[in-house]
Formats: C-alpha cells, sequence, structure tokens
C-alpha cells in the first residue's frame, strides 16, 4: 500500500490540503463565485422585470409622438415608431444586446 493510501485511510491526507494557503485561497473564490451567482439570479429576476418596464414605456413614448402627427402614408409613420421605439431603449439600455433583450422578452 502506498504512502497516500495510507494516509487516507489514518486520515491525515484529508485534513492537510485544507491548511495550505493555495487551498483556501481556491475555497474562498469558490465562495465568492458562489455568492455573486446568486446575487445575480436574484438580480436576474428584478432585472427582466425593469427591462420589462423599460420596453412598455419605450411603446407608449413612440405611440404618443407618432400619434401625435400626421403622417403621408402609414410606412412612414410605422418606420418612425420603429426608429423611436429602439432610440428610446438604445438609451435606457445601452449594456444589452438586441439579441439578448429579445430573449429575455421570450422568456415569459
Amino acid at each position: 500500500m502506498s504512502h497516500w493510501m495510507l494516509m487516507l485511510r489514518v486520515g491525515r491526507a484529508v485534513r492537510a490540503p485544507r491548511r495550505t494557503p493555495g487551498f483556501q485561497l481556491v475555497r474562498k473564490r469558490l465562495r465568492g463565485e458562489a455568492k455573486e451567482a446568486k446575487s445575480a439570479a436574484d438580480k436576474a429576476v428584478m432585472h427582466k422585470q425593469d427591462i420589462q418596464k423599460i420596453v412598455d414605456a419605450a411603446y407608449e413614448t413612440a405611440d404618443s409622438i407618432v400619434g401625435a402627427r400626421a403622417w403621408k402614408t402609414a410606412e412612414d409613420a410605422s418606420a418612425m415608431h420603429d426608429i423611436i421605439f429602439w432610440e428610446t431603449l438604445a438609451k435606457q439600455l445601452p449594456d444589452i444586446t438586441i439579441v439578448d433583450l429579445l430573449a429575455i422578452l421570450k422568456e415569459k
């Protein structure tokens, strides 16, 4: 039987690595990452609700602006609505890509 196998049987090798600084750093980092993941998950639910509110407000803003003016064609009004909507979202949510935004909104 090898030296390590014997130490494992006795129980000494199980306790020894916990005292090393490297193990403590890894353990501390894993705890930090677990806390960050939990915090991110908590924020994601709230974040999704906030994003939905911003999207709704941007849509209402675009409706109000486009509806307040007479347009020559429905295509012009629709195009302006899209521009106002996406510009408002870009200003309010600068760190979110369109792909991410659509994925978040599809999760409903």
